[in-house]
């Protein structure tokens, strides 16, 4: 019982993986001020950038590697990663006890 409840966990975060490398993660790359700035963006995609959760990450991380001012944008990446984080820990764990 053991090695099956571990076998179907081995599973199911492969393929959350999976998808989440494969199909959310570039996607939200794209339209974020991971490229380019959100303001030389047209206006919808700017909007979009501007609330995107991998633009203040992305800001962030920008600015520490390269020791330039962070500008506010390091609470929102904390709380986008905090949240993003659970969410997928409760999805995670409705999916393993309803698969069990």
């Amino acid at each position: 019982s053991r090695r099956s409840v571990a076998s179907s966990a081995r599973r199911m975060i492969s393929a959350a993986t999976i998808v989440l490398v494969t199909l959310a993660i570039p996607n939200w790359a794209r339209v974020s001020s991971a490229f380019v700035p959100p303001e030389t963006m047209p206006a919808a995609l700017e909007t979009i950038a501007t609330f995107n959760p991998v633009t203040p990450i992305t800001d962030t991380l920008r600015g520490l590697l390269l020791g330039t001012p962070v500008d506010g944008s390091a609470l929102p990446a904390l709380l986008w990663c905090l949240g993003i984080f659970l969410v997928g820990r409760v999805a995670a764990g409705l999916l393993f006890r309803r698969n069990r």
